[in-house]
């Protein structure tokens, strides 16, 4: 049976995690909003339950005894999500259409596993009435790109820490929990396979959003100062955005907008051809990207990629190119330098990308996701035998 020590243990870990929803859920306990039900439970109520704001709780036992007090941190953490909703809902006096939500749970009931991308407050009732079919699928790692969380953020991270979860990174794993990494695919059927490098003609290469975060800024700042030192490689911008106007007068000013072709968006297999072209692509992001798959897309076409070294890039090109620190325009001028300099030996880090990209092709990777499902559901098997 749950006992209020046990409560106080389970918001205990979950303040380890995070601090902020931890003081929060001793907060609640403190003013007596989770409390537990005034009755001793009988044979036929098999379940422990509490309440948390007069909203009942039930923890599987079956879950208690294989798992200790982990299911009672998810349910907790889960309920404070609820809660937080509902006061919002409140404030706002918005009206909330539950019909959907009925054909939701008749397909969760049905199917084998169900998978979510990215943790929804919103959809987070799910995980509670399916905790064993529930999987998330990390793309991101729920905070700002400052790195900094707001309460909503740290919400989704304590549910993707008690929760079954896949990763798009070994990054993004570390920073959601999840115990499995399965890296995106890329369009295997479009970029690839590379070109001999004798018919490249164009030097480096930019593919993504024209905005602040993608960090375009600081590649044309690194050609600036290769510039002052008499390289003068030449630039293809691939993408478009709201920072198009601003990235073209800062070419003009550091003098390098000869270099700089701004190509806008292209796709298929036009965009495939065109960074065959190139010896060199550079994905200079100034935040922690997750992953990358554009990094994937470069490695396909043969270009060297030089990618920023926080994040999940490192992940997307396993080995197979350069890093920098992220924004740090003098030290992407460096490594541009190097790569430049001795292209021949800058080349060797490309041994072997095809069989990192041969476990990103959409087979591979789907191929890897059913293992995974179906080991979740032997051992769901096994457990409940």
């Amino acid at each position: 049976m749950i006992k209020r020590e046990h409560i106080k243990q389970a918001i205990e870990a979950v303040s380890r995690r995070d601090p902020e929803i931890g003081y929060a859920l001793d907060e609640l306990l403190g003013m007596e909003r989770i409390y537990l039900a005034d009755h001793e439970i009988s044979q036929e109520d098999l379940d422990p339950k509490l309440f948390i704001d007069g909203q009942e709780v039930i923890v599987k036992r079956i879950s208690y005894f294989l798992d200790g007090l982990a299911p009672l941190e998810q349910r907790l953490v889960l309920k404070f999500g609820e809660l937080l909703k509902r006061e919002e809902i409140q404030e706002k006096g918005s009206n909330v259409d539950f019909f959907p939500a009925i054909e939701e749970i008749r397909l969760v009931r049905w199917c084998d596993v169900h998978i979510q991308a990215n943790v929804s407050l919103k959809a987070a009732w799910i995980r509670a009435i399916a905790p064993r079919k529930t999987f998330y699928r990390h793309g991101n790692v729920y905070q700002r790109d400052d790195g900094t969380k707001r309460m909503v953020d740290r919400l989704k991270t304590a549910l993707a820490r008690t929760t079954p979860g896949i990763a798009n990174s070994v990054y993004t794993a570390e920073r959601t929990g999840a115990n499995h990494v399965i890296l995106n695919a890329y369009d295997d059927a479009t970029f690839g396979p590379a070109p001999d490098w004798a018919k490249k003609d164009r030097d480096l290469v930019f593919l993504g959003r024209l905005v602040s975060q993608k960090g375009c800024d600081t590649l044309i700042a690194a050609l600036g100062r290769l510039a002052a030192h008499g390289r003068h490689p030449g630039l293809t911008v691939i993408g478009d955005g709201p920072d198009r106007t601003y990235l073209e007068r800062q070419a003009r000013q550091s003098g390098v907008d000869g270099q700089v072709r701004f190509l806008g968006g292209l796709k298929g297999r036009v965009l495939a051809d065109e960074l065959a072209r190139h010896r060199v692509m550079v994905v200079p992001s100034r935040y922690e990207e997750p992953f990358g798959i554009v990094a994937l897309e470069g490695l396909a076409s043969g270009c060297i990629p030089i990618v920023s070294e926080r994040g999940g890039l490192i992940d997307a090109i396993g080995g197979h190119g350069f890093t920098f620190p992220n924004g740090d325009a003098a030290a992407l001028a460096d490594r541009l330098e190097e790569v430049l300099g001795d292209m021949g030996r800058a080349r060797i880090r490309l041994t072997g990308a095809e069989d990192h990209l041969a476990g990103c092709s959409a087979r591979a990777v789907a191929e890897h996701y059913i293992t995974v499902f179906q080991r979740h559901l032997e051992r769901s098997r096994i457990q409940w035998a």
